[in-house]
């Protein structure tokens, strides 16, 4: 399972920061006042599935990593 669930959890975090890079950038540039506003405020909100996805991808790579006295 932690196989599994690790890959997924790296690649939903990649996304999410992708998605608010692109995100911020497309409406600075492009966007009006209120694209600008609604982005900045919706990039906190992101947070919620950010955290626990970036938890989940460092605790499931640091169970499946070699253990360090075997080196």
């Amino acid at each position: 399972m932690k196989r599994k669930l690790h890959p997924v959890a790296g690649v939903l975090t990649i996304l999410i920061i992708g998605a608010f890079w692109v995100l911020t950038l497309g409406s600075e540039l492009f966007g009006t006042e209120d694209n600008i506003r609604t982005v900045k405020v919706l990039i906190p909100w992101g947070f919620l599935v950010l955290i626990p996805s970036l938890a989940l991808a460092g605790g499931t790579g640091y169970v499946l990593g070699p253990d360090e006295q075997t080196h």
